[in-house]
């Protein structure tokens, strides 16, 4: 088990394949997404808080480890959250 908190920087743009950087006109036509994040020129620092816990499984020489990580981003108009599970297999000397 574990947990953390630290900064994320975000920045988010939109990129049309013919038309390039489509960002803004993305939020002002269809009002999608963060007010400050879609405005933001040079991206904005939020607070960001983790928790996670895995279980690490040994057998002979093999390992097994399966982990999962929960994220969530505060100070933002609208929730920022994201999940990872992550999956491993090694051989032990």
């Amino acid at each position: 088990m574990g947990a953390g908190i630290g900064a994320i920087n975000l920045k988010r743009t939109v990129i049309e394949t013919r038309i390039g950087d489509v960002t803004r006109a993305v939020f002002n036509d269809f009002q999608l997404g963060d007010v400050d994040l879609s405005r933001a020129t040079e991206g904005i620092t939020r607070p960001i808080v983790e928790a996670a816990f895995g279980v690490g499984i040994g057998a002979g020489h093999t390992h097994f480890d399966i982990g999962y990580r929960y994220r969530a981003v505060y100070r933002m108009a609208s929730t920022l959250d994201f999940s990872q599970v992550t999956a491993g297999i090694g051989y032990r000397f």
